[in-house]
């Protein structure tokens, strides 16, 4: 029998994926572009972490050790890594840009440089700054900073760097890119999926594709299971294409939406404030069909919605791995 998760368990899951920490991507290559901003790199050390005394000073507007009232998100649990977070100012007209980053109490970062890379993206330096000794804890630390000009997207990404000098001039860097949070918009939640089962990646039943293939331009539909006794439904697994980070999941099912035809419709599922990777990674859902249908389908109908995109509907043909 095919175990239907029910939908008290679907909505528990979705609500855990939306309330975890957003996890910013972090950057491995070395940012390019030049920053209108120089950075002074001297430093000594001490036993508790490295002390800065000719670091810039902070160019923020307005930085304190304390998470602000105003901020549109809770204070996040310090568990694990850390990344930065970034929002807009409450009003219909962008004045000011507020970031929160997590370091020593005693040598805060301070803001020291921002750069318009385009209109729906920003590059912003924070370096660490000076203290009598560097304590080895962590704590918020909010930045806010004027807006620039020429962030004029809705939706903006931010670049963030935090710079750690060193004495030996091996300064520690650490590369994050973030959602600007706009707390003047209310977030969406994208629909439960329509899956009794999912999981990234292929089945494990179908083949490793070879390394040089490329990524299929459709969605793929399989029969991988036989029908088993006593059962009312059969499962169908599809596969579907995108971002890692805002994988395409199934969200309606229509069995008999034609002769030997099942309909599905795809949506990309994107948490509030994120952004989706630039990857192209497969997503297997496995669909509960009532038998009747699933002993006649051949070919499913798949309707992709995307926002602010027309919708793109292909068929595909069902393949039986079983026999």
């Amino acid at each position: 029998m095919i175990r239907r998760r029910s939908a008290k368990e679907k909505t528990r899951e979705t609500a855990s994926r939306m309330l975890a920490p957003r996890r910013a991507r972090r950057v491995a290559a070395t940012l390019a572009g030049t920053v209108a901003f120089a950075l002074l790199a001297s430093a000594c050390a001490s036993t508790a972490g490295p002390v800065n005394p000719g670091v810039p000073i902070s160019q923020a507007l307005e930085q304190g050790l304390d998470w602000p009232v105003s901020a549109p998100v809770p204070e996040r649990e310090l568990e694990g890594p850390v990344e930065p977070i970034a929002w807009w100012n409450l009003g219909e007209t962008r004045e000011t840009l507020t970031f929160i980053s997590y370091g020593s109490s005693a040598c805060p970062f301070g803001f020291i440089g921002l750069e318009v890379e385009a209109a729906d993206r920003v590059r912003v330096v924070f370096t660490q700054q000076a203290g009598d000794a560097c304590t080895d804890d962590l704590r918020a630390s909010h930045h806010v900073l004027a807006a620039p000009e020429g962030l004029t997207a809705a939706e903006v990404v931010a670049d963030v760097e935090w710079r750690e000098p060193r004495a030996d001039g091996d300064d520690r860097v650490q590369q994050f890119t973030i959602m600007v949070i706009d707390p003047n918009v209310e977030p969406t939640f994208p629909p439960p999926s329509a899956a009794v089962d999912e999981y990234p990646g292929l089945p494990p039943l179908l083949p490793e594709p070879a390394p040089d293939a490329p990524p299929a331009e459709t969605p793929l539909a399989y029969w991988l299971s036989p029908v088993l006794e006593l059962a009312s439904e059969r499962e169908l697994t599809i596969v579907t294409y995108g971002s890692s980070s805002c994988p395409v999941i199934p969200t309606v099912v229509d069995p008999g939406a034609g002769e030997g035809v099942i309909g599905v419709t795809l949506q990309e599922r994107r948490a509030p404030d994120t952004f989706c990777t630039e990857d192209f990674a497969p997503f297997t859902s496995v669909l509960a069909v009532p038998l009747e249908a699933a002993a006649r389908a051949t070919t499913v109908e798949f309707t992709t919605v995307r926002t602010g995109s027309d919708a793109v509907t292909v068929s595909v043909p069902i393949v039986d791995l079983v026999g």
